[in-house]
């Protein structure tokens, strides 16, 4: 998914932890009045409600609830709305920041680089701030941000090689100190590469969660690991008469493991955890605060496409999937406001909505737009030409062939569900009054029996060659009718006395006598 543009950050600067950190009581207090000034207009919200005593309903219906209680909220001010998206970008450069310094950092970082050589991803679509430029500045940018990534590995390679040599240097505190303040070096290196980067936030979460779960699974292991290997060591080493393992000795060796998985030390590692989740909730916080103050504007969009296909629930989910999309492309340095960023958003998600939801059979979106394309063009021919336009001249217009606007045409009748309630209480269905061809009639069935008998019994008070050849050339019992021709070569008599015969039958059959017991079966 293709990421707007956003402003570059400066992610220079040593990881500060959170406690005690002036720009996270920054964060919070801008957020605090932001959240407060919103809490204030629910409340008064609520107060003029009560106030206003029967004018706005009360029933209990879900919708009727969402939409009392999104009445009372008002839009953010422009100032507001960048307040809140600055800390959204502030809490994923935090994250970006933290994630980099360990390796699997990295190795999201080589992933990242396969699928834009093998062509699976785009550049625009992977980093923030890069919009779809002439193919040469996309092409610099993406050979830079490579770069960047092959000396991030040979970066990654000398932080291993370092814990390497710490792991063997035992009793020289200060050589320990040099290689620790080495390795934290480097690791502040890797993440000074990619300052001028802002990878794509959705990318950036999904690696911290993968840091997140590798830290709680290194916590699990670092204590069952503990408790084994101390019983383990203390059995072999008290059957071979030597001193026991110390538990610190065990922390230690669990401690290289980490550091050479993740590429820092415990006390780092915690300090990085601590950031990614202040980060995470600053930018969680932000998000939720510009989503709830603009879910009157999806309300808003959302009852201009009613009667398309989808209920008005349904169109204001579809458009806060939009606007939430919007939050996470919305780049506060263009100078417009969020409001009018978003409408583009939710318009677009609820006319995807439509296009998957609201036919009984979905059609693809390519197709929902051609016959867009076909309708307009035949209300305007319409208008001009007093006809509708045939399917060569729709082709034409459409620079199609006219197999494809044919099939256009065939799939722009509304199928309608058989199972769909017919009537004003709705306590029948469409299948109900829709013939089965597949089963024949009951009734007709005993109609036709009737009528067969009594034919019969009309048939048998004529001559048996009257009858023969009245059965002959109606088709009566023997399959088909027959012509004059192939009924007087049967009965070796010229189709002219043929003729004669079935005329002198009939006029038989309409004696009262006979055609009383056959009018019952008359219709009009």
């Amino acid at each position: 998914m293709e990421s707007g543009k956003d402003s570059a950050l400066d992610l220079d600067g040593p990881i500060a932890k959170p406690s005690g950190d002036g720009d996270a009581d920054e964060w919070e207090f801008a957020l605090g009045k932001t959240e407060r000034r919103i809490s204030d207009d629910r409340r008064t919200g609520r107060d003029r409600r009560r106030n206003d005593g029967g004018r706005v309903g009360t029933s209990n219906d879900p919708m009727n609830i969402y939409l009392r209680e999104m009445g009372s909220q008002s839009l953010l001010s422009h100032e507001e709305e960048v307040e809140l998206a600055r800390l959204i970008e502030e809490g994923e450069a935090r994250i970006q920041k933290a994630v980099l310094r360990v390796t699997p950092g990295i190795t999201a970082l080589n992933d990242l680089a396969d699928r834009l050589l093998s062509g699976k991803a785009r550049i625009a679509s992977v980093l923030r701030g890069v919009s779809e430029k002439e193919d040469n500045a996309l092409q610099a940018i993406t050979d830079g941000l490579l770069a960047r990534i092959d000396q991030a590995n040979a970066l990654d390679d000398r932080r291993l090689e370092l814990f390497k040599q710490l792991k063997h240097v035992t009793g020289n505190e200060q050589e320990e100190k040099r290689l620790q303040d080495e390795i934290l070096k480097v690791s502040k290196e890797i993440s000074d590469l990619f300052a001028d980067y802002r990878l794509c936030s959705r990318g950036v979460l999904s690696v911290g969660n993968a840091v997140k779960e590798l830290s709680q699974k290194f916590k699990q292991v670092r204590v069952v690991a503990r408790q084994r290997e101390m019983l383990a060591l203390r059995r072999e080493q008290s059957t071979a008469g030597t001193d026991p393992v110390s538990s610190s000795e065990i922390e230690e060796r669990i401690s290289m493991e980490l550091a050479e998985t993740m590429g820092v030390g415990w006390e780092t590692f915690d300090e990085i955890l601590q950031e990614i989740d202040l980060g995470r909730e600053m930018a969680k916080q932000a998000k939720e605060a510009l989503v709830r103050s603009n879910l009157r504007l999806v309300i808003s969009v959302s009852k201009k496409f009613l009667n398309r296909g989808l209920q008005l629930p349904d169109l204001i989910q579809e458009g806060n999937i939009g606007l939430m999309k919007a939050v996470e492309k919305y780049d506060y340095t263009r100078g417009y406001k969020f409001s009018t960023y978003a409408t583009w958003w939710i318009r677009q998600a609820i006319t995807r909505g439509i296009a998957d939801q609201g036919r009984t059979i979905r059609l693809p979106v390519h197709m929902i737009e051609t016959i867009n394309r076909m309708l307009r063009f035949s209300r305007d021919f319409q208008r001009i030409e007093s006809r509708d336009p045939s399917p060569e001249e729709l082709a034409e217009q459409l620079g199609t062939d006219v197999e494809k606007v044919q099939m256009a045409l065939k799939t722009a009748k509304d199928a309608i569900s058989l199972d769909a309630p017919v009537g004003e209480e709705e306590d029948s269905l469409l299948s109900d009054f829709v013939e089965d061809h597949a089963h024949p009639d009951p009734q007709e069935i005993s109609v036709t029996q009737s009528l067969k008998q009594c034919l019969c019994k009309v048939m048998d008070s004529l001559s048996p060659r009257e009858a023969k050849v009245l059965r002959m050339r109606y088709g009566i019992e023997v399959g088909c009718d027959h012509t004059l021709e192939e009924v007087g070569q049967c009965f070796s008599v010229t189709r002219e006395r043929i003729r004669q015969i079935e005329a002198q039958a009939i006029q038989k059959l309409r004696h009262p006598s006979r055609s009383e017991e056959l009018s019952i079966f008359m219709t009009d």
